[in-house]
């Protein structure tokens, strides 16, 4: 695909065998192969920049270290681009894969997806692109954006004090951008992998508790949609869609039965989602429970629940096993 992809890799100061692994594919294709180095690590923000500052295309997809192209996914892209030229950017559909990348293990999970997630979308008004895919953006390989309108919004004025965001410096600007021009697509086929669970190179910084990571990371997010969105309708659809996925009473309980659990996170957790959340019926009617159960009943509801699935799936199996033949007859003693 010489002269129609190129591969742009910001090597932010690792120590992997990353230069190396490059010069061997730019000696190989060297009008595809851009490649750039900080000495140092400068932080997520400063290379996510810089990595779009290298590229020279109308559109660029962003990935992380450890995402995975899946067979066919760029023929895919670009046929979605050739399809809709005018789009300011479009979010792909995420599919999770395990830690050794071998193993796919289901559809990106608790971010919701959009409504008519299997059919490819298209939307003119920033209402609609916003809420169907804006807790998507924040998965960074699953974006497409258009180059021009990413570095115009990064060179606005007080741009660097949203760059300073923590985990998620592109949602701040993919917002922008569709502020500026709410033209978005959705592509639902399945062409990459992102790492899951507590794999997740987010996750690790937390020491694996989840609780701690979604009050950071929903706190970063929150502040974004605020700042960009106001408090009116897409933020509550927003904040709505945050809560039936992230903060549901299943998730909830998984949160505080994880290992690395504290008591502490419950009252942070309760007193965050309170601010959040408050003005949703179903958050005081199914997640503040969930919140004030003691941990020990938890533990007991989630050993029934195994329990309960164990029996069925034995019950299940037995049935549909063929019943075993007669035995044969012994023969007689001589």
């Amino acid at each position: 695909m010489e002269g129609v992809v190129e591969v742009c890799v910001s090597d932010n100061g690792s120590s992997d065998g990353t230069r190396e692994l490059v010069q061997q594919r730019r000696a190989d294709r060297p009008a595809v192969v851009v490649y750039d180095r900080f000495e140092e690590n400068q932080g997520f923000a400063a290379n996510l920049l810089r990595v779009i500052e290298l590229a020279h295309g109308e559109f660029c997809w962003i990935f992380g270290s450890d995402d995975v192209v899946l067979p066919g996914g760029v023929q895919r892209v670009l046929a979605l681009l050739e399809r809709h030229p005018d789009v300011t950017g479009a979010t792909l559909y995420p599919t999770l894969y395990d830690f050794a990348g071998q193993r796919e293990l289901r559809s990106y999970w608790p971010q919701p997806l959009p409504a008519h997630r299997d059919r490819e979308q298209r939307w003119t008004r920033l209402d609609d692109a916003a809420v169907q895919c804006g807790l998507v953006m924040g998965v960074l390989p699953a974006q497409i954006v258009r180059r021009d309108l990413w570095l115009e919004v990064v060179q606005e004025p007080g741009a660097s004090t949203f760059l300073c965001s923590g985990h998620f410096p592109h949602l701040a600007v993919i917002y922008r951008m569709l502020r500026r021009r709410p033209v978005w697509s959705w592509e639902p086929a399945r062409v990459f992998h992102l790492r899951a669970d507590n794999s997740n190179s987010v996750v690790e910084g937390f020491g694996g508790n989840l609780i701690r990571y979604h009050l950071e990371t929903t706190a970063e997010t929150v502040a974004i949609w605020r700042e960009i969105f106001g408090r009116g309708p897409i933020v509550r659809g927003l904040l709505r869609r945050c809560l039936q996925a992230v903060f549901n009473p299943i998730e909830v309980s998984a949160y505080r039965l994880h290992p690395v659990h504290e008591h502490g996170d419950d009252r942070r957790l309760l007193f965050a989602a309170v601010g959040w959340f408050w003005r949703f019926p179903e958050f005081w009617l199914l997640t503040v429970p969930v919140l004030l159960v003691p941990r020990a009943l938890l533990r007991r509801v989630q050993a029934a629940v195994v329990t309960r699935r164990r029996r069925r799936a034995a019950r299940d199996s037995a049935a549909t096993c063929p019943p075993s033949p007669p035995a044969a007859p012994a023969a007689p003693s001589p």
